[in-house]
């Protein structure tokens, strides 16, 4: 049946696995795949990396993976994902409140 199995309609290439495997997280205990029709990928111009890179990023942005879950749901070293970031204008660091507070109380102590 190959890569495509035309009864389904989908491009089994195209599952993205959120999970040990493709994760290598220690933690994750499954996998579950998402089916991305070809057709879908075609529209949208994507490739299967793309779209897999797409979701990663969109994962970190809301805040629902850390930096480096996301690369390497992504498939991609820290510096690469960060590259992807950056191309989306997504910033990669989010200073907290109290990180801001600690940075004044440095700046002020360092001022004196």
């Amino acid at each position: 049946m190959g890569d495509t199995d035309h009864r389904m309609g989908y491009n089994r290439r195209a599952c993205v696995m959120a999970g040990k495997e493709t994760l290598a997280c220690a933690e994750a205990s499954r996998t579950m795949p998402l089916v991305i029709p070809d057709d879908v990928l075609r529209e949208a111009g994507m490739t299967e990396q793309d779209a897999l890179i797409e979701i990663a990023c969109h994962l970190f942005d809301t805040g629902r993976l850390t930096l480096w879950k996301s690369a390497r749901m992504a498939g991609l070293t820290r510096i690469q994902f960060e590259e992807e970031l950056l191309k989306r204008k997504i910033a990669i660091y989010r200073p907290t409140l109290d990180d801001l507070k600690a940075d004044l109380e440095t700046i002020e102590r360092l001022g004196q």
